[in-house]
């Protein structure tokens, strides 16, 4: 779990950092990335953040297959579930942010 916080932590870091010294939108989906290479930076992140995450819950799903342990398999399908949300959410970014593309 500290890991998964630390990845929050980072993420909304770099969400400050775009956001700052802009005047404050109303939605967060508002903000634009004035600088076209920005946004490609910030997509190919983003994508990369996303094949970590489908490689991560890949890994899960297998082993919560091949595990007897009913508490490991309870706690893998918890990290499977958060894995699946953090896709959507990484997809969600991505659609988002680059429907303001200049």
């Amino acid at each position: 779990m500290r890991l998964d916080s630390k990845k929050h932590e980072a993420i909304l870091d770099e969400v400050l950092n775009a956001l700052e010294d802009k005047p404050q939108p109303q939605l967060l989906w508002e903000a634009r990335i004035e600088n076209y290479v920005d946004m490609q930076v910030m997509k190919q992140e983003l994508e990369k953040r996303m094949q970590l995450e489908s490689d991560m819950l890949r890994d899960v799903e297998e082993e919560i297959k091949e595990t007897q342990d009913e508490a490991l398999k309870t706690l893998l399908t918890h990290i499977a579930e958060d894995e699946k949300k953090h896709h959507k959410n990484i997809e969600l970014i991505i659609r988002k942010s680059h429907s303001f593309a200049p």
